[in-house]
């Protein structure tokens, strides 16, 4: 019996058509075969790759580093809200007839709108320039350098 008939009476392949009526619809896939291990016919060079560092940390000193790295991480996704509150208020100052509503005029609800748009327009520069600043503190290379140096400090 050959290395394929084996293997596939070991993997349950059975080319009998009992069972339901659909197995004469399905094939058994082709199965690559090999004569023995020294001449391999499909593979053509073999890499290893088995050297790695082994980094020893306190479970308090990761969670604090996990901890700022998360708070690095969140400053990142900041500037969603200011862009879309800015957003929101210019296209309500453009489309808008303000009309008397709730004790105040229709000018006054213009500029309350026009001052929420200044103020999220700052919002989202301040926010910007946090994003900047922490562009590089929210990598994973930082976070292995600064799990690797934990001890140091």
């Amino acid at each position: 019996m050959t290395k394929t008939k084996r293997n596939q009476k070991s993997k349950g392949f059975n080319n009998n058509n009992t069972g339901n009526n659909n197995s004469s619809k399905v094939r058994p896939l082709p199965t690559s075969t090999y004569t023995d291990d020294s001449s391999r016919e499909f593979v053509d060079q073999t890499y290893h790759n088995k050297k790695t560092n082994l980094i020893e940390i306190t479970q308090d000193k990761l969670e604090n580093i996990l901890m700022k790295h998360l708070s690095n991480l969140e400053i990142k996704g900041s500037w969603v809200a200011p862009l879309t509150t800015s957003i929101t208020c210019f296209l309500a100052i453009i489309t808008s007839d303000f009309k008397d509503a709730l004790l105040l005029n229709g000018d006054t609800w213009k500029a309350v709108f026009i001052v929420l748009g200044i103020f999220s327009i700052g919002w989202l520069i301040i926010n910007t320039t946090k994003i900047y600043k922490c562009r590089k503190r929210t990598t994973v290379d930082f976070l292995i350098e600064t799990i690797k140096n934990a001890h140091q400090s």
